[in-house]
């Protein structure tokens, strides 16, 4: 799957998958879901965000984020409050947590 080395170690990622055995799966598609699910959760967080004068905007994190920064991305999602208008797929908060993901818009509102 990838070809990168590991520095100090001269391992390619390829040969380290292969040393995990994932039963079950109907494709390859359901193996590599379950070895990045052991060594690498991420989740995509959806959530709102409250706009000045009681209203709330439905955001959502633009890729995954790796599981141990969901609480993180939570608590500054929580301590914002943004102005309108908004369009969707507008960046809501850059780097978020410092995740190098996005939070972005999942709908207009003006």
């Amino acid at each position: 799957m990838y070809d990168v080395v590991i520095v100090g170690a001269g391992i390619r990622c390829k040969e380290i998958e292969e040393l995990y055995k994932v039963l079950g799966n109907k494709c390859n598609r359901g193996k590599k879901y379950a070895i990045n699910e052991m060594t690498n959760p991420t989740r995509v967080i959806t959530s709102t965000v409250k706009i000045k004068g009681n209203t709330m905007l439905p955001v959502k994190t633009q890729m995954p984020v790796p599981k141990c920064k969901i609480f993180e991305v939570v608590e500054k999602i929580k301590s914002i409050e943004i102005e309108l208008p908004v369009k969707r797929e507008d960046i809501i908060i850059k780097n978020i947590a410092g995740t190098r993901v996005d939070l972005i818009a999942s709908k207009s509102i003006s």
